[in-house]
């Protein structure tokens, strides 16, 4: 099985969104999405004061995951994410924002605009409910 990152996105970036949703007065999005985020991932917001202390750096070990050996120093996810941004747009395909956030090993992927202003986050787990909601309907 293949490994895929479960970190969140860098907090500087979760700020300057929720930031957003405070200005365009879009409050309830801002509480639907504290309500779904983890209480270890919201209270690692909180208490993180900057993303480096929370990153893995290229000589870290990973612990090893249910009988797994653990991850050499030789690949890291984070660093490959800090190189280059996994982002879409807002009339992205939800299938085509699924195959990207797969193909890169990444948990969120950017929304942006065309003119590369940061419009919002989408997780993979979000991503997931949705393609579940939808196929309820179809059923």
């Amino acid at each position: 099985m293949s490994y895929i990152d479960c970190g969140g996105p860098p907090e500087h970036l979760v700020r300057v969104v929720m930031e957003r949703l405070k200005e365009r007065k879009l409050q309830g999005v801002l509480e639907n999405y504290t309500l779904t985020s983890s209480s270890s991932y919201a209270h690692s917001l909180m208490s993180s004061s900057s993303d480096e202390e929370s990153s893995v750096s290229p000589n870290t070990t990973l612990q090893p995951r249910s009988g797994r050996y653990s991850r050499s120093s030789s690949y890291s996810a984070r660093m490959v994410r800090r190189a280059e941004a996994i982002v879409c747009h807002p009339k992205s395909s939800l299938v085509a924002v699924m195959i990207q956030a797969i193909a890169h090993r990444v948990n969120y992927v950017w929304v942006i605009e065309d003119d590369c202003s940061l419009v919002g986050i989408v997780t993979f787990s979000g991503m997931l409910k949705v393609f579940r909601e939808h196929l309820e309907t179809m059923a």
